[in-house]
């Protein structure tokens, strides 16, 4: 590089054809076109941000899937300002767009491109740039993909601030892993990260990992702990050699009497699976979540066999791993209250990840009297 020390520089992005620098000041670099190396050009925002700070990352936003004529590039500030431009930086078109307000990034890796919109890990959640630009920043945290657990969103951020935090978006597996470093003591900020359904938008929270960072390789989701090992994620049903707990718990639900006492006789679950397991089906009442002990794992009779590898009579075949196959647990409950939320619980611990989907939960309940 001529004119910057590439050992300064902690960033690059790729628009129009260019490579983009950052080097923690308020100055974004680009090299020539479809180049690695040359002579670098200068685009000075510190008469843009007026917060301070200096530039994070850059990104290129788009309003379609692709890259096309509309592609824009985003500059994120360390205190959340968001300058966009578009057009060549050589040319008399290059122009600000606009200038925006949002929350500080959680990192120089705090995004990702989803379609055509760009999804920022912020301190108040991960937030669309598409709504950056349309609304104020109060309002950001009602617009955020993360809305449904924006509590304990918040709560992780403000005690792992410490650490850059990172997204990665497992196409295949339909789930992206934010990752939640662990800043402190493990009694204030326990290894976990939060895992979102990228079909329904779903959340949930993935306890025992050490998440410092994320990587997708070869349809592989790999993270870095705080310890320096390189773990590979959902291998198999364990957790590096350790039973796995999975835990669901589902909204309080007054059942259609409202203020009534209720009692739930029995919960019916239905699954659709392609592995064995043995749920657990109980209920938690009135706001208390309550969770009882978890099962013992699923006992599996052995692994499926392998062409050219697996004994005639002994290797397992057609253990119908591909296909899935209906299952329903019938359960007695006998818990009372005015509210009920449901819970399943399973306990994993073989060579196989579980694999399952919630079709339906149904209870039996008798109403009492109404409660005031």
């Amino acid at each position: 590089l001529n004119g910057l020390a590439s050992n300064t520089v902690d960033h690059l992005n790729v628009y129009r054809n260019r490579i983009w620098l950052t080097n923690k000041t308020m100055t974004a670099y680009y090299l020539p076109t479809d180049s690695i190396a040359g002579t670098v050009g200068e685009v000075a925002l510190a008469g843009v941000f007026r917060k301070g700070g200096y530039i994070m990352f850059s990104a290129t936003w788009s309003l379609d899937s692709g890259d096309g004529l509309d592609d824009k590039i985003a500059f994120v500030s360390s205190k959340g300002e968001i300058a966009i431009y578009q057009n060549d930086p050589v040319e008399t078109t290059w122009a600000l767009v606009g200038l925006y307000d949002c929350s500080p990034p959680l990192g120089k890796n705090a995004f990702l491109k989803v379609g055509g919109d760009l999804l920022l890990l912020t301190e108040i959640g991960l937030v669309p740039l598409s709504a950056v630009i349309t609304k104020d920043p109060a309002a950001l945290g009602l617009a955020a993909v993360s809305r449904n657990i924006q509590p304990d969103w918040e709560a992780e951020a403000r005690q792992r601030r410490g650490l850059p935090w990172e997204i990665v978006k497992w196409t295949s597996r339909n789930v992206a892993y934010i990752s939640c470093p662990v800043t402190a003591d493990l009694s204030i900020t326990p290894p976990i990260c939060f895992a979102v359904n990228l079909e329904t938008g779903a959340w949930s929270k993935v306890t025992g990992w050490s998440t410092r960072c994320w990587a997708l390789h070869d349809d592989g989701a790999y993270f870095g702990t705080n310890a320096g090992t390189l773990m590979r994620a959902e291998v198999t049903g364990a957790d590096d050699g350790e039973l796995i707990y999975h835990a669901y718990v589902g909204h309080m639900d007054h059942l259609g009497a409202i203020g009534r006492y209720k009692t739930v006789q029995q919960a019916r679950a239905i699954f659709r699976t392609k592995t064995v397991f043995t749920p657990l089906l109980a209920v938690t009442t009135d706001y208390q979540v309550q969770l009882p002990p978890y099962p013992n794992a699923a006992a599996v009779s052995g692994s499926p066999g392998e062409w050219d590898v697996g004994l005639w009579d002994v290797a397992l075949w057609d253990t119908g791993l591909e296909y899935y196959t209906v299952n329903t647990y019938w359960t007695s409950i006998g818990l009372s209250g005015f509210a009920h939320a449901p819970i399943i619980l399973v306990t994993s611990g073989s060579a196989s990840p579980p694999s399952a989907e919630l079709v339906m939960f149904d209870t039996t309940y008798e109403t009492g009297g109404l409660v005031v």
